[in-house]
């Protein structure tokens, strides 16, 4: 039986093109050719595959069954030998294997820097660079991170959130809690019985960052009315201003060396409902720079607990 003839490579990536922009025009100037030069490529790839990709009907172009199923597995194949050719250009024939991990930058200085001499001493060919993203991932900012790994941008996320999207693998690292915290005047009105009235509209402030979820139970467990919140971008800006007002804020005990850094002074804790997660791509799982980075983290998690 002779051998199928494999479908030429421009002609697929002409297929993936013409699905990705919604149209032959778009495709074309996508790609720098003709309309004509476009509807050749795809009737030369239907004729090597012996089916039918697109049906043209007037002005509509709507994918066929097999169209349908071969459209999103081509792109995915296309984006990785994307990001293979790039990652290649970047490193050179002897460089190191790069990792990019996008960590918000008060993360990365009070939880992730302190361990990673550890990582550079068992990885020494494994580089890892750092790309700022936000400290909390919701709903609000979820579709540009994820924008940041689909165009390899950064290879990782690290953040407090989770994610369901069908294109990434998300694995939580650990449940942190919530460290009420405030200056030291705050902290010493906290534990008198008879604080002075301003010093009890104090209590009733808080900062939180942006996309951080207020967790239930700041009154029940901690007496507390919490009347009026403030927001920052980040756990390290929230901790300057708690520093300098008599406001509290509410710090991840991943971070919770920033309490000496600032002089604030713990008051509580409770349940945080993010968990600490790290996010990559489904297709690289298997990476073997990936897998040693993950690997790493969970080890150094796992003692961070356990102590």
């Amino acid at each position: 039986m002779k051998k199928a003839e494999f479908p030429s490579l421009n002609a697929l990536r002409v297929f993936d093109t013409v699905v990705r922009m919604g149209s032959f025009k778009r495709a074309a100037a996508e790609l720098g050719v003709t309309q004509s030069a476009i509807s050749r490529q795809l009737a030369t790839l239907e004729q090597q595959l012996g089916i039918k990709l697109i049906q043209r009907d007037n002005r509509m172009h709507d994918l066929t069954p097999a169209g349908q199923a071969l459209a999103p597995e081509l792109h995915r194949v296309f984006r990785q030998l994307e990001r293979i050719v790039t990652q290649t250009r970047k490193e050179g024939e002897h460089a190191r294997r790069v990792i990019t991990i996008g960590i918000s930058h008060c993360l990365f200085q009070y939880w992730l820097l302190p361990m990673l001499e550890s990582f550079r001493q068992l990885y020494p060919h494994l580089e890892l660079r750092i790309k700022d993203v936000p400290e909390y991932l919701d709903s609000a900012n979820e579709d540009a991170v994820i924008s940041l790994l689909e165009r390899n941008d950064i290879d990782v996320v690290l953040c407090l959130g989770s994610s369901q999207h069908k294109s990434l693998l998300c694995q939580q690292l650990f449940s942190p809690t919530y460290i009420l915290v405030g200056n030291n005047r705050v902290g010493k009105n906290a534990g008198e019985k008879s604080a002075a009235s301003n010093s009890t509209t104090a209590l009733n402030e808080l900062v939180l960052v942006q996309h951080q979820q207020r967790p239930r139970g700041l009154k029940t467990h901690l007496g507390l009315n919490i009347e009026r919140v403030h927001f920052s971008s980040s756990s390290l800006m929230a901790a300057t201003i708690a520093e300098q007002q008599p406001t509290l804020m509410l710090l991840p005990n991943c971070c919770n060396s920033l309490l000496s850094a600032h002089k604030l002074t713990e008051l509580g804790r409770i349940k945080c409902p993010q968990p600490l997660s790290v996010m990559i791509r489904k297709e690289d799982d298997r990476e073997l720079g990936m897998v040693a980075l993950l690997q790493w983290l969970e080890h150094r998690v796992t003692k961070m607990t356990e102590g």
